[in-house]
C-alpha cells in the first residue's frame, strides 16, 4: 500500500507504478497536502506456451492425454493471464489415423485410432490463458502398438 497525504492507494496484482514528483501545495503556503499523480501500467499479456506431448497405447483401445500437464503461461501467476484456461483447448490439426477424439472441459484429450491401426499418429492443439491469449500449436505424438 502506498499512502499519499490524506489518501491511500492499494494495489492488487502485478503492475509497474511511476510517481511524477514536483507537485506543490494547493494553498501556496505548504499547509495542505500536495496532490500526487501516479501512473499504473499493466504488463502486456504474453501468450501461453504449449509444449509437445506423447503417448503410447495398444491398438483398438483409446488413451486419455493431459495435454496441459507441461504447458505454461509466462505471465506471473498473480494475474488471470498467468493461468491457463483448460476449457479453451482446441484441436487445430486432426490426426490422420484417428477414428475418434474428445476434448473435455478439463483439457483432457481422448484419442482412439482407426480399427487395427498400428504406427504413429500426430495432432496439434492450442490453449488460451484466462485473458484470451492463444498459445502456439502444441504437437501430440501417439504411438499405437
Amino acid at each position: 500500500m502506498i499512502c499519499l497525504g490524506l489518501g491511500a492507494l492499494a494495489l492488487s496484482g502485478y503492475a509497474t507504478i511511476a510517481a511524477e514528483p514536483g507537485a506543490t501545495s494547493p494553498d501556496g503556503k505548504g499547509t495542505q497536502p500536495a496532490a500526487e499523480t501516479i501512473k499504473a501500467t499493466a504488463p502486456a499479456n504474453t501468450p501461453p506456451v504449449a509444449v509437445a506431448d506423447s503417448a503410447n497405447m495398444r491398438k483398438n483401445t483409446s488413451v486419455a492425454i493431459n495435454v496441459l500437464v507441461n504447458d505454461y503461461d509466462p505471465d506471473p501467476n498473480i494475474t488471470p493471464a498467468g493461468q491457463l484456461d483448460p476449457a479453451s483447448v482446441r484441436i487445430t490439426t486432426k490426426p490422420a489415423r484417428g477414428a475418434r477424439m474428445v476434448v473435455s472441459e478439463t483439457g483432457m484429450v481422448t484419442y482412439a485410432p482407426r480399427k487395427n491401426f498400428k504406427g504413429t499418429d500426430v495432432f496439434y492443439y492450442t490453449v488460451k490463458d484466462k485473458e484470451g491469449a492463444t498459445s502456439n500449436p502444441g504437437k501430440v505424438t501417439i504411438t499405437v502398438k
